[in-house]
């Protein structure tokens, strides 16, 4: 049995979600939230009620918010996807970074999710590192989705790293020869209220 905890409020991914886990607990703080204490009783309320054996933390903002939170006698495993930061990522961003890397040593497994990943958290001093595990999927024998379908999925927040710019170029190249496939970008800053992600589709 799985449940979730996310620090922020019910997204445009909460059905996906809800589906893919026993119970999503929405902790309801905003994204510019600095209320650190609170995020960590919220996340304690949390796991008193489900009593987990292992707290899977992602992303570095969870990954504080985790390690500052008491033992419950629970293990502690984060995982690292980040390859490194550009001129985009705020400073705030990378100095959690920073703080996570120096407090490592209260995770018991720290993942890289890939050589470059793990070169990073070598970069960052974190403790408890772990053999890379690539964040891949083999690809099946046979085919396991619909080959009817005519709709690609890019789940990926809107960052310089993961290459949105790219992707769109890529399928406005596919629709002069395929009109009828759909592109759906899932992510935050995929969306309407972004004027940078507008910009790029027009």
């Amino acid at each position: 049995e799985a449940e979730l905890a996310v620090l922020m409020g019910r997204g445009n991914m909460g059905e996906r979600l809800e589906k893919a886990f026993s119970r999503v607990h929405y902790l309801d703080f905003a994204p510019s939230s600095r209320d650190l204490p609170g995020m960590v009783r919220a996340l304690q309320r949390v796991c008193r009620s489900f009593e987990p054996e292992v707290i899977h933390s992602h992303l570095f903002h969870a990954d504080l918010v985790t390690m500052l939170m008491p033992s419950s006698g629970a293990a502690k495993v984060s995982t690292i996807h980040t390859q490194g930061f550009s001129k985009a990522d705020h400073i705030l961003t990378r100095m959690i970074a920073r703080v996570v890397g120096l407090l490592s040593y209260r995770f018991d497994a720290v993942v890289p999710t890939g050589e470059a990943c793990l070169r990073f958290g070598q970069s960052y001093r974190y403790r408890r590192l772990t053999s890379p595990i690539d964040n891949t999927a083999p690809i099946p024998a046979e085919n396991n989705y619909n080959p009817d379908s005519r709709t690609l999925l890019s789940l990926a927040r809107w960052h310089p790293v993961k290459g949105h710019p790219v992707l769109l170029d890529a399928f406005r190249r596919l629709l002069e020869t395929h009109p009828d496939w759909t592109l759906a970008c899932v992510g935050p800053g995929a969306s309407e209220d972004n004027p940078d992600a507008v910009q790029a589709v027009r």
